[in-house]
């Protein structure tokens, strides 16, 4: 098992596979060499800013599931189902690692001692000191083992195997399993250095630009396009405001402000793209959604986005309500690198922007949330109306706008994650 198992790990195909696929293939060798693993972790802190770790679980297919221990800490979870078994990889937020829950795993006391964990699953050790155990046992579970993955500073990480064997494992499969340790965190760092340095780039510039990034499309002057509904939002009086409260106030109302617009676009698949001062732009791609479903989406996401501000306003918590204003407008994005060749900027360019961004300005002058685009308002006649033509900075044909009816109001403000 042994010599297998270090040659697959020191083989081209570790650098081609990603970590999901890594441990799936994996958990098939040690199966190939009797192991019978029923279950797998991998559990890796990382340097992201938001996410404290990415955990890995693996399961022979059409095995039971476990449910996973409800913590609001988990951001993102998807599932990868493969040939003799499937991953669910969960993102988790700063903050896990406090949790009373996650301090009593396997995980959090081998990651503090760095040394190996090994509990024999027996029916008379369900009361000991992790409650994972009695979960091991219910799934007929026989012996489990965890093993400190020694990664890079600033990462750390460590490995878990449950047996479903009769016995267990033997000395010598423990030791075998050792032995895997330095290649196995060599190659789990190149992976899931490779998915940290994604999610950190998709936090500051979005998931596809930070894709284009990661794969080398996107250089000095690159220009790359995107077909989207684009939309443009700002707070109100925000120059007024900034200059009747302290700063850390300030970048209080801007974080919390932030946060709704980040939370009502990703519930309905958009994305925000950059943000700017007081304001952000945010997309909803026409790559796997048609022009009415995009649009609509970005619909249900101002009534979600009204509906939880409406909700913090009244609360009166804050130091003051806030306000802000919504352009939209169907077009294509154009983003890229500009700058130096020491010094680069992603941006956000092209007339269909501009003109997103000139819609949202007259939400002051027409004392509205919303404003749409003609080609936008096309999509869902019912929905809007015409608030006149307007002449717009830098463009020469006035322009026809549109608001909304009536408040906008949505069957499902708040869908569940897909």
């Amino acid at each position: 098992m042994e010599n297998r198992a270090l040659a697959w790990l020191a083989s081209p195909q570790r650098l081609s596979t990603s970590a999901t696929k890594l441990l799936n293939d994996l958990c098939n060798l040690l199966n190939d060499c009797g192991l019978q693993i029923g279950r797998a972790n991998v559990v890796v802190r990382t340097l992201h800013p938001q996410l404290e770790m990415l955990v890995y679980t693996w399961r022979p297919t059409a095995s039971e599931r476990v449910a996973i221990q409800s913590t609001e800490r988990i951001v993102g979870r998807d599932m990868h189902s493969m040939v003799g078994g499937e991953v669910e990889r969960f993102l988790v937020a700063h903050g896990h690692g406090d949790e009373a829950m996650f301090r009593s795993s396997p995980f959090y006391a081998v990651l503090t001692s760095k040394e190996r964990l090994r509990i024999p699953l027996r029916e008379s050790q369900e009361e000991q000191a992790f409650p994972i155990v009695k979960d091991l046992l219910k799934l007929g579970l026989t012996d489990y083992v965890v093993l400190y993955l020694e990664l890079p500073s600033p990462y750390s990480g460590c490995i878990s195997f449950a047996s479903s064997r009769a016995g267990g494992f033997s000395e010598t499969e423990l030791e075998a399993l050792e032995s895997l340790r330095p290649l196995l965190a060599m190659v789990l760092t190149h992976q899931v250095a490779q998915q940290a340095s994604i999610a950190i780039l998709s936090t500051y510039i979005g998931k596809d630009p930070a894709r284009q990034v990661m794969e080398g499309n996107i250089r000095l002057g690159d220009v790359h396009r995107l077909k989207a509904v684009i939309g443009f939002i700002d707070l109100k009086d925000f120059t007024k405001t900034s200059n009747a409260l302290e700063g850390e106030v300030l970048v209080g109302i801007l974080g919390t402000f932030f946060n709704e617009v980040h939370e009502a676009v990703k519930a309905h698949h958009g994305e925000i793209l950059k943000f700017m001062g007081d304001g952000a732009m945010f997309v909803f791609p026409l790559l796997e959604q048609t022009v009415e479903e995009a649009c609509d989406a970005a619909i249900s996401a101002c009534a979600l986005l009204k509906q939880r501000i409406d909700a913090i306003n009244l609360s009166a918590t804050g130091p003051m309500p806030i306000g802000y204003g919504v352009g939209l407008h169907l077009g294509e994005v154009l983003y890229g690198n500009i700058g130096a060749l020491e010094r680069l900027d992603f941006t956000v360019i092209g007339p269909a922007v501009n003109l997103t961004a000139r819609i949202e300005g007259l939400t002051r002058a027409l004392n509205t949330t919303l404003i749409v685009s003609a080609d936008f308002a096309a999509q869902r006649p019912d929905l809007f109306t015409s608030a006149g033509v307007f002449e717009l900075k830098g463009f020469e044909d006035p322009i026809e706008v549109f608001i909304p009816k009536e408040s906008l109001t949505t069957t499902n403000p708040e869908p569940e994650d897909s």
